[in-house]
C-alpha cells in the first residue's frame, strides 16, 4: 500500500503528549506509525507464532521494535509495519465476545470486519461488532464488551513511555499523595522536585504514584478519590478533557475539590458542572 494512503494515526487518547506540554487540548495525535500502548504501559505486538492468523499480545515496549508499530489508513484498517497485515477478530460471529484479535494478510483476504474506530477516550472500537480492543497482561488481545476499564484504554505515541507530571488545582495547590494507601490531598505546589506531587500518566488512562507503579488514583463508591492498589476497573481510568477536567470515560463524573466543606471528602468525583473547582492543570 502506498504511503500516501496512510492518514494521521490519531488515536484520541487520554494523556497524550499535548497534555504534558501544557496545551489546552486533552488529547493528541501522531502521524505515520506509532506504538499502541495499553494496560500497564505495555505495547501491542504480534505474538511470535508462524501461523496465518497471528495473535496479538501486550509486551514490554521497545522504541526500536518495528513489530510494535501500527498505522490506521483511510479505509479504517489498522495495519502492521509491512502494510499488508490487518487487525481482525479471529471469530467472524455477530458478537465475537472474547475472540482473539489477530493479523491477516488483507491484500489477499478482504473481510467486512476489518474496520475500527478511535474514540475520544482512547478506546479502539470494532465497527462491525461494537466490541472494543482489550489487552490484559499475560493474555492474547481480544474483543470484549466496553466496560471503560484500563485494559481497554490505548495511547498512540512515538515514544512509548509513561509521562511524569504535576497536577495543579487553584491557588497554586497540587495534588499530593501521602505515605499510606488512600492518602490523598492538596498541598502548596513545590518549586523544587517533590516526589509526592509527581504523578505518572499511563497510556491505559491510569494515574499512578511516582515511584510506586502499583498504586493508582481511584474513585470510591462514596465519591471520594484516593490512592489505592491498581486493578483493572473503570474507577481507575481517567481522561483529561479540553475544558481541563479530569474524569472517567463514558461518564459525566469528573474530579472535584471541596476545601471549604468540612464533612465532604477533600478530593472527590462529582457531576460535571464547569465550575473552577473541577479544573486541573497537568504540567
Amino acid at each position: 500500500m502506498e504511503k500516501t494512503r496512510q492518514v494521521l494515526l490519531c488515536m484520541v487518547v487520554a494523556f497524550s503528549l499535548a497534555t504534558h506540554i501544557g496545551t489546552t487540548l486533552g488529547y493528541g495525535a501522531f502521524g505515520g506509525r506509532a506504538h499502541l500502548v495499553g494496560r500497564d504501559g505495555l505495547c501491542l505486538q504480534t505474538a511470535p507464532l508462524s501461523i496465518y492468523y497471528t495473535p496479538t499480545k501486550l509486551t514490554d515496549c521497545d522504541e526500536s521494535d518495528s513489530d510494535q508499530l501500527w498505522a490506521i489508513v483511510d479505509d479504517g484498517t489498522i495495519r502492521g509495519d509491512n502494510d499488508r497485515n490487518c487487525l481482525v477478530p479471529h471469530s467472524r460471529g455477530i458478537k465475537p465476545i472474547g475472540t482473539n484479535v489477530v493479523l491477516v494478510d488483507c491484500t489477499k483476504e478482504i473481510r467486512s470486519d476489518m474496520k475500527w474506530t478511535k474514540t475520544n477516550d482512547g478506546t479502539i472500537r470494532h465497527d462491525e461488532s461494537g466490541l472494543v480492543l482489550t489487552g490484559k497482561q499475560g493474555q492474547y488481545v481480544s474483543l470484549e464488551v466496553d466496560e471503560g476499564a484500563p485494559s481497554q484504554g490505548w495511547e498512540a505515541t512515538e515514544r512509548p513511555y509513561p509521562k511524569v507530571a504535576n497536577i495543579k488545582w487553584h491557588n497554586n495547590l497540587c495534588l499530593q499523595f501521602g505515605d499510606g494507601e488512600f492518602s490523598l490531598g492538596l498541598s502548596a505546589c513545590s518549586s523544587k522536585y517533590n516526589k509526592s506531587q509527581r504523578w505518572v500518566l499511563y497510556g491505559d488512562g491510569t494515574i499512578r504514584g511516582n515511584g510506586d507503579s502499583n498504586v493508582c488514583l481511584t474513585s470510591l463508591l462514596s465519591s471520594s478519590v484516593v490512592v489505592s492498589k491498581c486493578a483493572d476497573m473503570p474507577q481507575q481510568r481517567w481522561g483529561l478533557a479540553a475544558d481541563n477536567t479530569i474524569g472517567h470515560p463514558n461518564t459525566n463524573l469528573v474530579m472535584d475539590a471541596r476545601t471549604f466543606v468540612r464533612l465532604s471528602p477533600l478530593i472527590l468525583v462529582a457531576k460535571r458542572t464547569g465550575t473552577y473547582s473541577q479544573q486541573w492543570i497537568v504540567y
